[in-house]
């Protein structure tokens, strides 16, 4: 009956030190599960951290590039509009001096026609005045004849003498008559000549004005045609500079969200190796439960084997000692086996005696 008790005491510590001991195990295994869970855990949130700070450090460069751009862009825009607009007060002012050049001298044109309207004016009031002068003295002159020719008469009916003065006088009339023609006619044509040369006065200043209103559509014309020109030139520069600034934002904002994307690759990737490592950290304690359940297991048989043995061995006249068939000492299960399995002699159920 004591080899009975003993097989019985012997397969009851046996498997409770087994269990116990797979237990152990499990549980060392899963502490260093745990570790090297929390390690890659550790790892992947700094990962996440740094990808994090570089994502924002990114964003605020890009901002910051994005604020500059535009910076430049608008001061670009204002330095062209600037110039332009000085170049094109420039043109405005040049357009208003021909303007002012133009005035002028259509004004002395004007006044030299006015002078010589006037001057014809003047050469007609003389030809009236001339023309009356004549009329009243050939008046003069008609009572003067008919005196004469009365006189001539008279004469004519006396002496000798009164026929040659009477021949006298009326050549001397005749003479002085055509005098007064010739003279007349001096005149008119003296007041004629003067009329033409004001005329033709007229006429070369309305040629000058004229050529001066050519002159000045002329360079009306390429007034406009530099403004034309220099709008032209700043509608292309101000293109010229809105399709950089655009061209250069679109390759900012590719560049940016390259980067971007790849930063958030990075991120999902971390927060796939934390997940990893999270469920890890899970099959680790669940194992380390495990082991600790084993364990338990492990000792429960372990007291109820040696709850079975005691009164076998009492009825049949052992003593307490029989545990020490496994070469213990009492009170203290398995030592030897433990520690020659182990190397840590009475840690498996520490505080159990017995």
């Amino acid at each position: 009956m004591a080899g009975i008790t003993s097989l019985v005491v012997g397969a009851s510590a046996l498997i409770g030190v087994g269990t116990a001991a797979y237990g152990a195990k499990e549980k060392a295994d899963a502490n260093k599960k745990a570790e090297a869970a929390a390690a890659a855990q550790a790892q992947a949130s700094a990962a996440q951290t740094a990808i994090s700070i570089q994502q924002t450090g990114l964003q605020s460069q890009y901002a910051i590039s994005q604020s500059q751009a535009q910076a430049g862009y608008a001061i670009q825009q204002s330095q062209t509009s600037a110039e332009f607009a000085q170049q094109e007060g420039a043109i405005n002012i040049e357009a208003a001096n021909a303007q002012a050049a133009a005035a002028e001298a259509s004004g002395a044109i004007t006044q030299a026609n006015i002078q010589a309207q006037m001057q014809i004016e003047l050469q007609r009031r003389n030809a009236m005045e001339l023309d009356n002068r004549r009329q009243r003295m050939e008046n003069l002159r008609v009572a003067q004849r008919a005196r004469a020719m009365s006189t001539a008469a008279a004469t004519a009916q006396g002496a000798a003498f009164g026929q040659s003065s009477a021949l006298g006088g009326a050549r001397g009339q005749i003479s002085g008559q055509a005098n007064v023609n010739q003279l007349g006619l001096l005149q008119n044509l003296e007041i004629g000549r003067n009329v033409f040369a004001q005329n033709n006065l007229i006429s070369q200043g309305n040629i000058a004005q004229s050529q001066l209103e050519q002159s000045l559509a002329r360079q009306r014309a390429a007034l406009v045609t530099r403004d034309t020109q220099l709008k032209s030139m700043y509608a292309q520069t101000q293109a010229d500079a809105t399709t950089g600034y655009y061209t250069a934002a679109a390759q900012a904002q590719a560049q940016f969200s390259s980067q971007n994307a790849a930063l958030t690759t990075q991120y999902a990737q971390a927060g796939g190796a934390l997940n990893t490592a999270t469920g890890q950290m899970a099959a680790a304690q669940g194992q380390s439960a495990f082991g600790s359940s084993l364990m338990g297991a492990g000792a429960s048989i372990f007291s109820a084997g040696m709850s079975a043995a005691g009164p076998a061995a009492n009825l049949f006249g052992s003593t307490a000692g029989a545990v020490n068939t496994f070469g213990g000492t009492s009170g203290n299960f398995a030592s030897p086996y433990y520690e020659a399995s182990y190397g840590t002699p009475g840690s498996l159920f520490p505080g159990y005696n017995g």
